[in-house]
């Protein structure tokens, strides 16, 4: 499921995961795209601008930053790099610790005989819940104000491959490649290839998920 950041003031076209990882903590990721059209998604910085202060003003605490690869890869994540927060301002001082994090996470993985960053901008943060009480994932959207964002068109057209899957009371389904076209409505030619649905480093959450979440 994603979520924005709920603003008054102004819509922030920047998307989120959110889930509960611990007894006392929880992770959320802010994903590159969700931005609309054009290059990159000009509210990403802002997003996570307020992403930040509102963590702070409620005194939670950031245990662990990771940048991880893949745009849309979604948890569990196969393949993630830590950055070290030695390296880093004190979280109370937002804005620098932003920047920070934004200048140590592009240079990850960088191939210094090229030109630009990382390729990703999405991160993971590890948070530490400040209160006593069981944390649940209700807390945690509450205390960030998050709303809960309509799906993308992917996510749309691979939900009935999905509903499909929860309708079966087998482990194992097999499916031919025409069954699966004919449930999404069409697929392209590199649909036959096993990396269109299982390549962690590419854009197939969306239709991974349809798996993945039904158990399979």
């Amino acid at each position: 499921m994603y979520f924005k950041l709920n603003n008054a003031e102004q819509e922030l076209k920047s998307v989120f995961e959110c889930w509960v990882s611990g007894t006392r903590s929880y992770c959320v990721s802010q994903l590159s795209g969700g931005g609309g059209t054009g290059r990159g998604n000009q509210d990403y910085l802002k997003a996570q601008q307020l992403f930040l202060e509102r963590l702070a003003m409620a005194g939670m605490k950031i245990l662990k930053v990771a940048l991880v690869s893949g745009r849309n890869e979604t948890p569990p994540y196969d393949d993630s790099r830590e950055l070290d927060l030695t390296r880093l301002p004190n979280q109370d001082d937002v804005r620098a610790f932003r920047i920070a994090v934004n200048r140590l996470a592009k240079n990850v993985g960088r191939d210094a005989s090229k030109p630009g960053g990382s390729r990703t901008k999405k991160l993971l943060y590890e948070v530490r819940w400040p209160g006593d009480a069981k944390l649940l994932e209700g807390h945690v959207l509450k205390a960030l104000n998050f709303v809960v964002t309509e799906p993308s068109q992917d996510d749309l057209k691979y939900k009935a491959l999905g509903d499909y899957l929860e309708a079966q009371d087998d482990e194992v389904v097999v499916l031919p490649i025409h069954r699966i076209a004919g449930l999404v409505g069409g697929l392209p030619k590199s649909a036959r290839s096993a990396q269109f649905w299982a390549n962690a480093q590419n854009h197939h959450w969306s239709r991974r998920k349809q798996w993945l979440l039904r158990g399979f």
